[in-house]
């Protein structure tokens, strides 16, 4: 960077002439090397005779070893053109303008130096007053750096501008976003104009409370304010304006720039999801067991591969019926995956018994997840694994306590204690008539023996536990 000063000085000293007059060569080198921080004495020619400098840090550019070259060979390619312009002005004038050269350095940076030379009559020699300029050049560094990255952020923002944009209008259902205090809309996307036969552009700005709700406002502004100061999301029905009819409103709080901002998907009250028309279709054709069920585990729906799997005919036989009446080995198992799902919004891979309407059982997988956003309805898709694969109720000494026992801990306060403990006693004691009939080779009196029970208590149990089929192999 050249610094340019005026040709001459705003003011200078009125009496030159006895001013300082006896000062010799030595005086004017220190005043030199004071007014500096790097010193050059140079001849006529630009060869260096001597250099002197402030800072310690600067012998790592060994300026000594300049000493007898000459300064264009000193200085970096670029900085020659400047160099031969600081000699020419000063074999013209007194005083040159300012320039600056680097100075390379081997395993370091540049020295970047401000260099103006002086000249004094009847002497052969130049002063070359030099400026550091390597905190300058630092501070550039800096700001380019601090440039490029604003730059760079600003790119991103764009970018994830761009993309809330497309995200935001390819939504089918109404979407608007409303400034959480003032309650007004700060945005919305053409499925919003559409639904109110607006603009969006006429949307911005309006009170979303005049515009969704024809009756009771305030019912609605209370219930915005009350999102607003609790982040939680919640799903209402409001009467809307301008004879739309009904609407549902699921109304999302989020923070952004400290503040809380609501988000708010409108669709008509009864109205299809986006996609449900073809979704039903897909979930009917779908090869595995899909169920959609309430919080309590009583069946919505279900498709006919389900229906398959447990031999029923239509599904009006299995709607309205709670999803235990056939999974699991015995009602607990239900219980623990709805409480799992209540808790944790899904089940993965969960192995148990599914069992149908004339008394067989088939081990399945399951996974399970929450459907909505307000957890009323759960989904499970259920599939039939081969018996080696899976085989849910071996015994203690075979494998230790089924998968579904060791889960029992989970229930504890939603299930009542003598629930569990008859479940509990229900496996245990068919895991103990397995294991008699393999250790017996499936001789019913030896078993019973074994047992402690009678021939005929046995044979109740066995039927009892759908074990009448059993033949104690592998």
């Amino acid at each position: 960077m050249d610094h340019q000063p005026a040709d001459e000085f705003s003011r200078s000293f009125a009496s030159q002439q006895s001013l300082l007059g006896d000062l010799g060569p030595a005086a004017i080198l220190a005043i030199a090397q004071t007014a500096s921080d790097i010193t050059l004495v140079l001849n006529a020619d630009g060869t260096v005779i001597d250099v002197a400098y402030r800072d310690r840090d600067l012998s790592r550019y060994r300026p000594e070893s300049w000493v007898g070259r000459l300064f264009a060979e000193t200085v970096t390619l670029e900085s020659l053109e400047k160099v031969e312009a600081l000699l020419a002005d000063a074999a013209r004038n007194s005083r040159t303008r300012a320039r600056q050269v680097n100075h390379p350095a081997p395993g370091f940076p540049d020295l970047p130096v401000s260099y103006a030379l002086l000249s004094f009559p009847d002497q052969k020699v130049h002063l070359a007053l030099g400026s550091d300029l390597r905190g300058v050049a630092q501070m550039q560094q800096r700001l380019v750096a601090a440039q490029i990255e604003m730059e760079r952020d600003y790119r991103r923002l764009r970018d994830a501008e761009a993309r809330y944009r497309v995200l935001f209008q390819a939504e089918d259902e109404g979407l608007v976003a409303l400034d959480g205090t003032s309650l007004r809309i700060i945005d919305a996307n053409e499925a919003a104009g559409r639904l109110f036969g607006r603009p969006v552009a006429k949307l911005i700005g309006m009170s979303s409370v005049q515009l969704l709700a024809a009756s009771e406002p305030a019912e609605l502004a209370a219930t915005l304010a009350d999102v607003r100061a609790r982040g939680v999301s919640e799903q209402i029905v409001v009467d809307a304006a301008d004879g739309i009819g009904a609407l549902t409103l699921s109304i999302i709080p989020f923070r952004l720039a400290g503040a809380v901002e609501l988000l708010i998907r409108i669709k008509p009250s009864g109205s299809p999801l986006a996609g449900e028309a073809y979704g039903k279709d897909f979930f009917s054709g779908l090869p595995d067991g899909h169920v959609v069920t309430d919080r309590q585990g009583v069946v919505l729906e279900a498709n006919p591969a389900f229906l398959d799997l447990i031999r029923v005919l239509s599904p009006e036989r299995v709607v309205g019926k709670s999803l235990d009446n056939w999974l699991g080995v015995t009602g607990v198992d239900v219980q623990i995956i709805l409480s799992n799902l209540r808790e944790h919004r899904v089940v993965s891979r969960f192995q148990t018994i599914l069992r149908d309407g004339f008394g067989g059982r088939h081990d399945v997988e399951l996974s399970a997840g929450q459907i909505d956003e307000a957890g009323g309805t759960f989904g499970f898709s259920i599939r039939e694994v081969a018996a080696a694969a899976a085989d849910v109720v071996r015994t203690a000494g075979e494998g230790g306590l089924p998968y579904q026992v060791e889960q029992f801990a989970d229930l504890v306060g939603r299930v009542p204690l003598k629930d569990l403990v008859r479940d509990t006693s229900d496996i245990i004691e068919k895991m103990c008539i397995e294991s008699a009939l393999r250790l017996t080779g499936n001789n019913r009196a030896s078993a019973a023996e074994m047992l402690g029970l009678s021939r005929q208590s046995l044979y109740i149990k066995l039927r009892r536990y759908n074990l009448a089929d059993f033949t104690g192999e592998e």
